[in-house]
Order: structure tokens, then sequence, then C-alpha cells
């Protein structure tokens, strides 16, 4: 288990997150500071990773093979990528005291 906890400024209340995996507090947390852009990290990790130019071929060619393509370089991504995506979300919307605890 993960438990994420951190003092939210705008409820102004601890708020704690515990799931299983990194990735599914990245989306909660993601969901609650970014609702713009909630998963604006994993997207710019995914488009540094990727081939861009066979990306734009499929999406010519057929837009679920785009998106299967996507999603296939989406699972190269690991738990400890997600961790820092938290840390960087977090750090970006000047949460500088939180604790990210696995146990």
């Amino acid at each position: 288990m993960i438990k994420l906890t951190f003092k939210h400024r705008g409820y102004n209340r601890i708020i704690e997150f515990t799931e299983d995996t990194y990735r599914s507090i990245y989306y909660q947390l993601g969901e609650m500071l970014s609702k713009g852009e909630p998963t604006f990290e994993e997207d710019r990790f995914i488009e540094d990773k990727m081939d861009y130019e066979k990306y734009q071929e499929l999406m010519d060619e057929d837009f679920d093979k785009a998106m299967d393509y996507w999603e296939e370089v989406k699972e190269t991504i690991t738990e400890e990528d997600y961790r820092d995506f938290i840390a960087s979300l977090l750090e970006g919307n000047n949460y500088r005291s939180y604790d990210l605890i696995n146990y």
C-alpha cells in the first residue's frame, strides 16, 4: 500500500490517498489539482518516448491504431515514473510539504 498525505490549502484540511499503486494516486491527485489537464506529466513523458513520425502516420491512417500505439508507449511507464509525476504535480502546485509512504 502507498499513502500520500498533504494539507490542501483550498480545502484547509488534510488530504489522504491510499492506493495499491503510484499510478492510481497520480490520477486522483491530477483530478484534484489539475482539472484542466490531469495527466500532463504522463502525456509529456509519452510524447518524449514515442516515435512521433510513426504516431502521425498512424493518425493519418487509422485513429484506433494511433491510440493503440499511445497505450503501448504508456505501458512502459514505471511505478517510479509515476512517483516522480506525483512529486512534480505537488511541487508544481506549491505543495512542498507532503508524505508519500510505501508500506
